[in-house]
């Protein structure tokens, strides 16, 4: 299970490596973004944010699997404010 959990975190790498590219391919020399029209802008940066988004819910999803299967040992210290969290959200 700790291969899974560290699989989620890869691919949460993934994401990000590749978003960070997407922006640099479309940055010149001066490090300004250009665009061919408003909607092509407007497309870029919504795949920007899914990517982003993504990429924030694999690397939180690996580290609260690997936190959890290391429970006894050190995962408390992730998962009790995580479940804080939770718990704020339902009450």
């Amino acid at each position: 299970m700790t291969w899974f959990a560290f699989l989620l975190m890869a691919g949460a790498a993934g994401l990000h490596f590749l978003w960070k590219r997407r922006v640099y391919q479309r940055t010149n020399a001066c490090g300004v973004e250009h665009f061919g029209s408003y909607s092509s802008k407007l497309g870029a940066q919504s795949m920007d944010w899914a990517l982003k988004f993504g990429s924030l819910l694999l690397i939180s999803a690996g580290v609260l699997v690997l936190s959890y299967l290391h429970v006894d040992t050190w995962g408390w210290l992730v998962i009790a404010p995580a479940l804080a969290f939770v718990l704020f959200i339902l009450i």
